[in-house]
């Protein structure tokens, strides 16, 4: 009885919980998770204006409540600044559309980067485009550049700031002043492009 009791009690206080919070002029949901992974309280703002907040196995959920209170504030401002600077990629990420695109995407990719090469003088490997959920490009150690098929939805400059990113981690596999030197040379707006690009929503059936 007390084992049954015992299992009730972490099952109610682990499994996710959902309130509706004021932000602003807003009602936004909001979903405590418990995480065996996470360190700390975080807030997550997520594309359809929800709100996540990922809370420590040990912490309990008046203390993540609390938390999110704290940072109201930040809440909002973030949540304003999301609605007025969202770019929606008209897409669905299955694979069927992965397929149809993929080689129109690695076309695409490979004159940008003959472009901006042309320019750097790095050597490569590889160019592989990919179905990815959480990235847009990636560097590997042995020089190959990989690229997300969705690339071929965005705008032009967004497209540009990736392909130059993941050249530039041909001569800097971080994010150092230096990388970041590499990057300016040919995207010198490259912080606004990566601000912009906080805020896209990929829409997805997956």
């Amino acid at each position: 009885m007390v084992q049954a009791l015992f299992q009730l009690w972490r099952k109610k206080h682990n499994s996710p919980m959902e309130k509706v919070v004021a932000v602003g002029d807003r009602e936004v949901v909001c979903f405590f998770i418990k995480s065996t992974r996470a360190k700390r309280v975080s807030i997550q703002i997520t594309p359809n204006l929800s709100i996540k907040i990922i809370v420590p196995k040990r912490v309990s959920f008046l203390f993540a409540e609390d938390f999110l209170f704290r940072h109201i504030g930040w809440v909002e401002k973030t949540i304003d600044e999301y609605s007025s600077s969202k770019f929606i990629v008209p897409c669905s990420g299955t694979r069927k559309e992965f397929l149809s695109y993929k080689d129109s995407a690695h076309k695409m990719l490979q004159k940008k980067i003959d472009y901006f090469n042309n320019y750097y003088n790095f050597s490569y490997n590889r160019i592989v485009v990919k179905n990815q959920k959480t990235r847009w490009g990636s560097c590997s150690a042995k020089k190959n550049l990989n690229f997300n098929y969705q690339l071929y939805f965005l705008p032009e400059r967004m497209v540009d700031y990736v392909v130059v990113h993941e050249l530039c981690h041909l001569a800097e596999m971080n994010h150092s002043h230096r990388f970041w030197s590499f990057v300016a040379q040919q995207i010198p707006d490259y912080k606004k492009i990566r601000k912009e690009m906080r805020y896209i929503f990929v829409a997805s059936e997956i």
